[in-house]
């Protein structure tokens, strides 16, 4: 039993997940390898709920 585990150390489920930081800073990079940017903004409703939101836009284009 206590080999399966030492052999398990190594697999994914028991490596350090990468912090949100680390991760919007990823989202970040891949936004401007599009040539786009990114907006982070903060969403509240009348009924108390707040989420984190991360827009990226791209390819824009003016119409005319």
């Amino acid at each position: 039993m206590i080999n399966d585990f030492l052999d398990n150390l190594g697999s994914s489920q028991y490596q350090k997940k990468p912090s949100k930081q680390k991760l919007i800073n990823e989202i970040e990079k891949l936004a401007q390898q599009l040539d786009g940017s990114m907006q982070k903004t903060l969403r509240c409703d009348s009924a108390g709920r707040q989420s984190r939101v991360i827009t990226i836009e791209y390819d824009v284009k003016e119409t005319k």
